[in-house]
């Protein structure tokens, strides 16, 4: 019994030890990178924030009272997320604005909105014109609320940080580009191009000042959508048919740099607020020897920070290989000994961010390859050429080294750009201007 009562002592002494200095360990070098990029103020930017008017967009709200409505919501939001222990709670609030004001009523249709990038929206819209014009003209009022955002510069979520931010109505979202196409195939061409160049204007900026990733993404959706929209019109006009000045500049790449560093702050902090309320409730007799907040928010910040890094963000303009992002690693490493829960929470909670800074690659990709074909139509027309003789002569060819090449099919009239952030899409496909004129 002795012994057994030595052995116990000295295993005792041991595991002690190994959980103090586990704990003493602190943060590698690479994650205290990580937690001083994620720590940075994001700053305010300049100009108006979306928020709002994207919060009320399904209701009639005044101008000069969306402010304050919001600003009502988001109180009543705070408050709700005491208690609340789901996204399903919240996702029964309803605005200060139901009953205030006329709130837009879905109209009962299979009608699908220009959101697929594999579909032509000319072509959908042109075959059931008609009931395109009805939702439209249904919709007529949300359509004018979505160009409105043209006058706002940024989004930023005055809830962020917390686990159920309240998130705009995405889905709203694409009736513009489908009133875009109404008006082309209505024969309101310049009003057309003028709407869908403001749009990817519009939804460059906001998606490249989001501190919300799903915003981000809805917002690169916008743009790709607007990109292949646009690009379908050119096909149907001469080379001659000026365009809106808008249009010589919404897709320039220099125009509005790609980045992703304020949505995955964002994201971290959301991150951070469920990891908060996790240690808060699970395994309170447990916690102190088995889970270290600082420890797990250490480990998973390399994650988050990844879209931060300068390396990445440089990616994103040259059009590099963007390295994977780092793993949490393994729970079997000796500062887990004092963390076994955060260790393991942070395997089962690692998110893949990889494919959306991949797919913001290739936005900036489309849009380098709508420019190019907007100067290159430009340059046919004044010289009396084809787009194909102008394309044979290489004026595909980037102008920085490193931009991945589109590359002319000739003997399908279109243009084509790699993929790397859409899965088992590899590429993206536009008509040649002037393609199509007569069909």
């Amino acid at each position: 019994m002795r012994w057994l009562g030595v052995l116990a002592l000295g295993l005792f002494l041991v595991l002690g030890g190994l959980f103090a200095v586990s704990r003493w360990m602190g943060p590698t070098a690479e994650q205290r990178a990580a937690l001083a990029l994620l720590a940075e103020d994001d700053p305010q930017p300049a100009g108006r924030n979306a928020f709002a008017a994207l919060w009320l967009l399904g209701y009639d709200v005044p101008g000069d009272e969306i402010d304050a409505v919001a600003a009502e919501d988001v109180e009543n939001y705070r408050k709700a997320l005491v208690s609340a222990q789901s996204a399903q709670v919240l996702s029964n609030q309803m605005s200060v604005a139901e009953g205030r004001f006329a709130r837009h009523r879905a109209w009962p249709s299979d009608l699908k909105m220009c959101g697929s990038e594999d579909a032509s929206c000319l072509a959908t819209v042109r075959e059931r014109r008609d009931d395109y014009a009805r939702q439209v003209a249904h919709d007529r009022a949300l359509v004018d609320r979505v160009r409105g955002l043209a006058a706002f510069d940024h989004y930023r979520n005055p809830m962020d940080g917390h686990i159920f931010p309240p998130l705009p109505p995405f889905k709203l979202f694409f009736i513009a580009h489908t009133a875009s196409a109404l008006d082309f195939v209505e024969g309101h061409t310049d009003a057309a191009l003028e709407a869908v160049c403001r749009d990817v204007d519009t939804w460059r900026r906001l998606s490249a000042n989001s501190d919300t990733l799903i915003f981000a993404s809805i917002g690169g959706a916008m743009v790709t959508t607007g990109s292949h929209l646009f690009s379908d019109m050119l096909a149907e006009l001469p080379l001659d048919h000026p365009l809106p000045s808008i249009c010589a500049t919404a897709f320039d790449p220099a125009r509005v740099a790609p980045d992703l560093c304020s949505a995955m702050q964002g994201e971290a902090r959301i991150a951070q607020a469920h990891l908060d309320r996790y240690g808060d409730e699970a395994y309170s007799f447990l916690r102190p020897v088995l889970l270290d907040l600082d420890a797990t928010r250490a480990r998973m910040a390399p994650v988050y920070a990844h879209a931060c890094t300068d390396v990445v963000r440089r990616a994103l303009i040259d059009d590099t290989p963007i390295a994977p992002q780092p793993a949490p690693g393994s729970p079997w490493r000796l500062e887990c000994f004092s963390n076994v829960m955060g260790c393991t929470l942070s395997r089962i909670a690692e998110p893949a961010y990889d494919a959306y800074v991949g797919r913001m690659q290739d936005v900036q990709a489309v849009l380098r390859t709508v420019d190019a074909v907007v100067r290159l139509r430009g340059q046919a027309a004044a010289s009396g050429q084809t787009m194909a003789q102008v394309l044979r002569e290489g004026g595909l060819r980037p102008a920085v080294e490193t931009w991945r090449m589109p590359v002319f099919d000739e003997a399908a009239g279109e243009i084509s750009t790699s993929l790397r952030g859409h899965g088992r899409r590899t590429e993206w496909r536009i008509p040649l201007p002037a393609s199509r004129l007569g069909d």
